[in-house]
This record gives C-alpha cells, sequence and structure tokens, in this order.
C-alpha cells in the first residue's frame, strides 16, 4: 500500500505543529517528527510503500498518488489542523494518531469522519495495515487493535496494545526528503514511553486508557539513530537541537552508562528530563558526558502536601536534595511548577516557602517554569477531580483547569518574580494574567 505520513502545514500565525506521544503545541519553530518517523519506519518494514511529507515545506501536490494518509492532531489545536489536512487529502482515506491518547474520541467524531483514529502504540498499529487498499475496512473493523472510529452513531473502541517502543526497530531518516533537513530547528527523538511513576495529572504514567508500563529503547539503538541523524545534519554550528524525548533517562543507571559511553563519540548536544528523586552526581556526570547542554525535570509543587495529591514520587526535602545535586553539577537545568488542583490558602503558603528555599540555593544554573495544571482527558487527574473546572482562554478546544482565581499569595509571589511593583497587580487577576506574566521568568529574578 503507499502511504503518506504527512506533518501539518504552517499556521497562518506563523507557529507550526509539535504532536508527540505526551507532548503536543504549536510552536514558533519547525520541528522534525519523532513519533510519525517511527510509525513510517515501521510500516515500511512491514512492506509498504512509504513517504514522509512535510506540508510547511512542500506543496499539497506531493500527496498525489497515495491511497492512505496518516498524520498526528496535537489538542489544543485539532479541529484547526484536520480541517487543513482533510482539504489537502480530498479522497484519501485518513488515519488520525491521537496525541495525546485521550482526546481519541473527539479526534475520531470530527467531520469529515476520519478513517480511524490510533490511540495506542501508533507504530505496531500502522505496521498492522494490510498490503492492499481492498483490507482496509476488515482491519479496521475486525483486526486492529488500538483504534477507534465512529459510524456516525457510536463509537467502536478496540483495546490498547501493551507498550513496544523497546520492540520496534531503528528510525528510518532516509524518509526525510534530503531537501528538508535545512528547514528543521528542532529535531525530536523519543527514547522511552510510559513512566516508572504514575503522577495522576501525566499523559503518560498517569493516563487511564493506555498501558503505563515504561519502556526504553536500547541505548545501543537510540545512539544508532542519532547517529544517523548527524549523518544528514552534519557536524557544523546552527545544526537542528536535539530534544530526547522521554519520561526521565535517569531511571537505569546500566542504560545510562552504556548511552554516555556511545554518544560521547557522537558528540551531539541536546536537552532532556530526568527525576530528582533519582539524580545522583555520578548521573549527572554521564549526561553531561553524553552531550546534555540542558534538563528539564519536573518539580511540579514545593509543598508535601500537594505532592502526594500529585502523587509525585518524593516529598520536597528529597526533591531539593536532587536540586542540590543538579546544580552543582553544572548543566542548567529548568523545573516545572503547577499550581490549580484545588490548593488551600495554607498549601500555597508551603509551596511559596518551598520555591524561596530553592532560590536560597543562589545556584545561577536553575530557571522555573510556574504555570497552571491543565487537566488532560484520559488522566486520573480529570477523572477525578473533585473541584470545578473551566475552558482555558487561550484556546479553542478542550482544555480544562480549576475554575478558580488563583490565590492572594501566588499573585504576591509572581509580583515578586517579575519585579513588578504591587501597584501593578491588577494586571494580575486571575489566571490567564498571572501565568502569562510569571511563565518561564528566572527563579533568581525574585
Amino acid at each position: 500500500m503507499r502511504i503518506v505520513f504527512i506533518a501539518p502545514p504552517r499556521f497562518n500565525d506563523g507557529r507550526f505543529v509539535e504532536a508527540e506521544d505526551c507532548c503536543s503545541g504549536l510552536t514558533t519553530t519547525r520541528v522534525l517528527p519523532a513519533m510519525l518517523l517511527a510509525c513510517a519506519s515501521e510500516a515500511k518494514r512491514a512492506g509498504h510503500d512509504v513517504a514522509f511529507v512535510d506540508l510547511a515545506i512542500d506543496s499539497p501536490s506531493a500527496l498525489r498518488g497515495f491511497e492512505i494518509a496518516i498524520y498526528s492532531l496535537e489538542w489544543l489545536s485539532y479541529a484547526e489542523i484536520y480541517q487543513a489536512l482533510s482539504q489537502v487529502c480530498l479522497d484519501i482515506p485518513q488515519i488520525v494518531i491521537a496525541a495525546p491518547p485521550g482526546h481519541a474520541d473527539d479526534y475520531a467524531q470530527l467531520s469529515p469522519v476520519p478513517f480511524c483514529v490510533v490511540y495506542s502504540e501508533p507504530e505496531k498499529v500502522v505496521a498492522s495495515l494490510p498490503l492492499g487498499v481492498a483490507g482496509l475496512p476488515g482491519w479496521r473493523t475486525e483486526e486492529a487493535r488500538g483504534v477507534i472510529w465512529y459510524d456516525g452513531n457510536i463509537l467502536h473502541h478496540k483495546e490498547y496494545l501493551p507498550t513496544c517502543l523497546h520492540e520496534l526497530g531503528p528510525v528510518d531518516y532516509s524518509l526525510v526528503p534530503t531537501h528538508y533537513w535545512p528547514h528543521y530547528t528542532t529535531i525530536i527523538y523519543q527514547a522511552t514511553r510510559g513512566c516508572p511513576y504514575h503522577c495522576k495529572f501525566c499523559a503518560w504514567g498517569g493516563s487511564t486508557i493506555t498501558d503505563t508500563t515504561f519502556r526504553m529503547r536500547p541505548a545501543a539503538q537510540v545512539t544508532r539513530d542519532i547517529e544517523q541523524i548527524c549523518k544528514f545534519v552534519g557536524t557544523a554550528k546552527g545544526r537542528p537541537a536535539l530534544y530526547i524525548l522521554c519520561a526521565q533517562l535517569t531511571t537505569n543507571q546500566s542504560w545510562l552508562e552504556d548511552f554516555s559511553a556511545a554518544m560521547a563519540m557522537v558528540g551531539y548536544p541536546f536537552v532532556s528530563n530526568v527525576n530528582l528523586r533519582e539524580v545522583t552526581d555520578e548521573k549527572l556526570t554521564l549526561l553531561r558526558e553524553a552531550g546534555a547542554h540542558m534538563i528539564s525535570a519536573g518539580l511540579e509543587n514545593s509543598s508535601d502536601a500537594l505532592l502526594a495529591m500529585l502523587a509525585k514520587p518524593y516529598t520536597f526535602d528529597e526533591a531539593l536534595a536532587g536540586i542540590r545535586i543538579i546544580g552543582r553539577s553544572g548543566i542548567p537545568f529548568s523545573l516545572h511548577v503547577r499550581s490549580g488542583f484545588g490548593e488551600t490558602a495554607e498549601e500555597v503558603r508551603a509551596s511559596i516557602q518551598g520555591l524561596r528555599q530553592i532560590a536560597a540555593l543562589n545556584s545561577n544554573n536553575i530557571k522555573m517554569n510556574l504555570g497552571p495544571l491543565i487537566y488532560q482527558p484520559g488522566t486520573v487527574l480529570e477523572r477525578d477531580a473533585i473541584h470545578s473546572l473551566t475552558r482555558h482562554p487561550d484556546y479553542q478546544n478542550a482544555c480544562y483547569w480549576w475554575a478558580e482565581a488563583p490565590h492572594e499569595a501566588w499573585l504576591e509571589y509572581a509580583c515578586e518574580m517579575v519585579q513588578l511593583r504591587l501597584s501593578s497587580r491588577r494586571n494580575l487577576r486571575g489566571y490567564p494574567a498571572f501565568f502569562r506574566q510569571a511563565f518561564s521568568k528566572r527563579l533568581q529574578d525574585g
């Protein structure tokens, strides 16, 4: 079967679509996708005639002659993306990959109705496609697992597949047309799927609709795939930034040792994630030697009560110990801090006190990313929410957060962070203004 894997066109405001396993949104930089290319690689190994077309680079005429189109939808702008792609795909059956999987039901009911939506282990699902178009209807209704389709009356769900990332073959980067490579600012590579920790808000470990088992691609394969990327982008300055998508690279010591030894020979700097409970001086040294030039960690909060509410795998003191270890490693890092999940005024004050303890470390390599917690469909947090939620004002599609305004203490802290005069607090009323002001500011600015 002739299958085209499509990266969506650029939005009218100049932004590009990022639609990965758990990371989705619109970005100002052109991104080479990870999951979509992994799906294309598995389909090619299964015997299909496969092509990758980026409609932010190529024209829709590149889609001619294909029998089926496959692409990912990201959940904040899925209706707009789908409208654009369904117009250029015309009569080509469309298979949609749900990113994250919690929105698959919404995607399946779009108009015109897609052939089906893949919400579980898309690489393996795509590899199971029949070789001929004539077999497609039977594949959807009888054989394929991990898909949803809508018949105009009801949604049909097939059970999800077990996590399979560790079983996949290499990503075939020769599928990327040669003239595409100079356009990409960022390259995403997915090294893990699932998570060993089941934080309630997470689209991976805290999912209620997918297999949450944590799997890592073999370290040797990750390195070989990145070597293949190097072959196409070269070694000159200005090559695309590499983001290794993962729950964390610090879970398996022996994996990290193998990865560090191999990546030291490749010499491609990268950004990735770590877990604050897992970090040690030795692991940070291995990451630095592997090429990590920026890392991030999901602190999420600095109140023990709120960390427990989110099912985070550590206390604040344990997280602070990890922050100290990363601080002395010299690797720049960012901490993700979230609020807006029913916290009391007392819990907010405890959170702020913890953030001030972090600031007191006086480490020059710390940044903090402060924002609201989003209740993603398909997560435990969204399923078990006991307080009222409201739509996020910045997005047209299903994006919900806590309906209450932030506590006064958060507003005062936001003023500290961005060095605003307290008389400007009227500009910070409500979540939208507060988080627009506070987002991604340096912790030391307070």
